[in-house]
């Protein structure tokens, strides 16, 4: 699947995030099943801070980034990881649906 890259700045309201039905989330006119993500954020969050994360595992890579991947079993699920790294400025790299491996 394409990844879908956010910008480096770009702000997120909780009232974006709030409408989709729960199955489905709507990013920029593209319909995803709620499934496996991954959330690239920038630096490096602490392992207490990941560990708040439910479901989410998390692996450092050299280039300065965190990837975060884990099951979205909803879209309350979705909104609550994503409004918990806004609320702690945590910048967001991208947002992408992990398919089956």
């Amino acid at each position: 699947m394409a990844k879908l890259p956010l910008p480096a700045r770009s702000v997120v309201s909780a009232a974006s995030l709030s409408s989709p039905p729960q199955s489905e989330l709507l990013l920029k006119g593209l319909t995803l099943s709620l499934d496996r993500f991954e959330i690239v954020v920038r630096g490096v969050l602490s392992p207490t801070f990941i560990a708040s994360i439910d479901g989410f595992d998390a692996r450092y890579c050299t280039d300065g980034h965190t990837h975060l991947v884990g099951v979205v079993p909803d879209q309350g699920t979705f909104n609550r990881v994503l409004q918990s790294l806004l609320a702690s400025d945590v910048e967001l790299v991208s947002v992408n649906p992990v398919g089956d491996e």
